[in-house]
C-alpha cells in the first residue's frame, strides 16, 4: 500500500494529472501482469504507452495569406488550359467551299462552275422537279415547320404515310421515323439495350453508332473491322462465360451484333450473310445501319445485294439524307420494335418532328426509285467506271464493291504520320480544284472518334454523271497526286 502510494505521489509530481493518471493504470497493469509472468510483453506495452503519452501532438504551422501583390501577379501568370486541341495547319487554312446551286453533279461553288464529286445525293433526285412540285404543294398546305415532338401534337397525316411507305419498301412489319439522320442509330441503340446487355460492334462503325453504343451504358465488345472470326471468337467468350456463371446468378440480358451495311468510313461493305449466319447460331440479334447503302448497292441495300429479304435483320437504321435525297431518318422492323421506339427513342421523343415538305420530299423520291429503277442501274454503272479508272492510278488503295459510290482513296504506303498524309491529301483536293474545277475532299472524323481511319480522298458518284467526266476527274486526280508526292 505505501509502495503505491509513493509511486503515486512520484508520477503527481512528475507528470500531469491526465498524464499521471494514464501512466498509473499502466503500472497498476504491468504488477498484475508480472505476478502471472508476463513480464516482457508488458514491459514493451509500458515502455509504449509512456512513448505515446510523451509524444507532442503536430499542429501545422498556419501559411502566411498571400499579400494582394502576390495574389495578382498569380492571377496575371495563370493560363486556363485550352477548350479545344491546337487546330493544325491544315484547319487553320481551310476554306469551306460554298455552293449556290442545288447538290446535282454539276453545282457552283464560290460563284463557279464545278463538278461535284463529294455529295451524298446519289440518285441525283434531291433536285427533281417531281420532288420539287410535291414539296410546294406540301408548303403551301402545311407550312414549314411541325413544331412539336411526335408524342405532343407535332404527328402530321404526311408522317404516318411515309412510315406506312418505307415499311412496305423495305418488306417490314413497320417502321419509324426519325428527325436527324445523326440521331437515329444513336437513339435506337439505347432504346434497346441497358446496363448489364451485350453489344459487340464492328470498329469501323461511324460516329453515330459508337456514340449510340456509349449512350446505352451496356457491356461494348469490338470485333476487327468485318473479321468474322474475330467475331465468332467474341461471340464463344460471350457465351462461355454466361455458361461458366452458376444458374443462380445468372441474368437474362439482351444481347446484339451492330454494324454497317456501307460504311461510311470506309466505302465497303458488310458481310451479311455471315452475319446473319453467325448471329442465328448464338442467338444474338442484329442491327445494320445502312444509310449509305440503301438506294446506293442496292435499292433496299446490302439486304438486296445479297439477294436477302430485309426482314432477316432485326433492325435497319437509315438516314433520308444520302439517296433519298432529303433529310431525318428511320428505323424499319416488327410492330413490337417500332412501337417500343415511341416512348424509348429519345431522338424520336424530344425531337421537333420532321417538317412536312420534308416527308414528302422522301415520299417521292422513294416512289421515284420503284418506278424508275434504271436511275439505280446508271449510279452503279458510273460507280464501276469510276472505280476501275480511279485503280489505274499508282499509290492509292481503294476497297469497296464494284457498284458502290462511295470512295476512300488511301495512300499507299503511307507518309511519316497521319497529319502529314492529311496535309497532302488536302493540297491535292486544292490543286483538283485550281487545275480542274473539280469538287473532291478529304475525309473528316469527329474528335469522339474511337478510331479514326488512315487519312483518304472522299469521293461520291451519282446517276447523274456521265463517263466522260468521270474519266477526267480521275485523270487529274492522278496527276495531282503525283505532283504533290514528288
Amino acid at each position: 500500500m505505501n509502495s503505491t502510494r509513493s509511486w503515486q505521489s512520484l508520477l503527481t509530481v512528475i507528470l500531469s494529472p491526465k498524464e499521471a493518471a494514464m501512466a498509473e493504470v499502466a503500472i497498476t497493469a504491468t504488477v498484475d501482469f508480472f505476478s502471472d509472468g508476463h513480464v516482457v510483453l508488458e514491459t514493451v506495452l509500458i515502455a509504449t504507452i509512456i512513448y505515446l503519452v510523451f509524444q507532442k501532438s503536430y499542429k501545422p504551422e498556419k501559411e502566411k495569406p498571400l499579400s494582394e501583390t502576390e495574389v495578382d501577379q498569380l492571377c496575371a501568370d495563370w493560363e486556363p488550359e485550352p477548350l479545344t486541341p491546337q487546330l493544325t495547319e491544315g484547319q487553320n487554312n481551310y476554306q469551306l467551299p460554298v455552293l449556290t446551286g442545288p447538290p446535282t453533279a454539276h453545282t457552283t461553288v464560290d460563284g463557279k462552275q464545278v463538278l461535284n464529286l463529294v455529295s451524298s445525293n446519289f440518285l441525283d433526285l434531291a433536285s427533281h422537279p417531281t420532288v420539287k412540285e410535291a414539296c410546294a404543294q406540301t408548303l403551301e398546305k402545311y407550312g414549314c415547320g411541325s413544331c412539336g415532338p411526335r408524342g405532343f401534337y407535332g404527328t402530321i397525316d404526311i408522317h404516318l404515310q411515309l412510315e406506312e411507305d418505307l415499311a412496305r419498301f423495305m418488306g417490314t412489319e413497320g417502321a419509324i421515323l426519325y428527325s436527324f439522320g445523326l440521331v437515329t442509330a444513336a437513339s435506337t441503340i439505347p432504346a434497346f439495350v441497358k446496363r448489364g446487355d451485350i453489344v459487340i460492334c464492328d470498329d469501323g462503325c461511324s460516329w453515330s453508332i459508337q456514340n449510340g453504343c456509349f449512350l446505352s451504358r451496356s457491356t461494348l465488345k469490338v470485333f476487327k473491322h468485318n473479321d468474322m472470326e474475330d467475331l465468332e471468337r467474341i461471340l464463344k467468350e460471350v457465351i462461355a462465360e454466361y455458361e461458366k456463371t452458376p444458374r443462380h446468378r445468372r441474368k437474362l440480358n439482351r444481347r446484339f451484333i451492330v454494324t454497317e451495311g456501307l460504311f461510311a468510313n470506309y466505302g465497303d461493305m458488310c458481310p451479311l450473310p455471315k452475319l446473319l449466319e453467325l448471329k442465328n447460331k448464338y442467338s444474338f440479334r442484329l442491327m445494320v445501319d445502312d444509310s449509305m447503302g440503301i438506294g446506293t448497292v442496292g435499292a433496299r441495300g446490302v439486304a438486296d445485294y445479297y439477294g436477302i429479304e430485309p426482314k432477316e435483320i432485326d433492325l435497319i437504321t437509315a438516314s433520308m439524307g444520302n439517296a433519298l435525297g432529303s433529310i431525318g431518318g428511320f428505323c424499319a422492323g416488327d410492330n413490337e420494335s417500332v412501337e417500343h421506339q415511341r416512348l424509348s427513342g429519345a431522338g424520336y421523343v424530344f425531337s421537333a418532328s420532321l417538317p412536312p415538305y420534308l416527308s414528302t420530299a422522301s415520299r417521292t423520291t422513294l416512289a421515284l426509285l420503284q418506278e424508275h429503277p434504271e436511275t439505280l442501274d446508271k449510279l452503279q454503272t458510273n460507280a464501276a467506271h469510276m472505280r476501275k479508272a480511279l485503280k489505274e492510278i499508282k499509290g492509292i488503295v481503294l476497297d469497296g464493291p464494284e457498284v458502290s459510290p462511295l470512295m476512300h482513296l488511301r495512300l499507299t504506303p503511307s507518309g511519316a504520320s497521319h497529319d502529314q498524309d492529311t496535309a497532302l491529301l488536302d493540297r491535292v483536293v486544292a490543286r483538283v480544284m485550281k487545275e480542274g474545277k473539280i469538287l473532291i475532299s478529304t475525309a473528316k472524323y469527329s474528335v469522339g472518334e474511337a478510331k479514326v481511319p488512315a487519312p483518304s480522298l472522299r469521293i461520291t458518284v451519282t446517276s447523274g454523271h456521265n463517263k466522260e467526266d468521270l474519266t477526267k476527274a480521275a485523270v487529274l486526280i492522278g496527276k495531282c497526286l503525283a505532283k504533290e508526292r514528288k
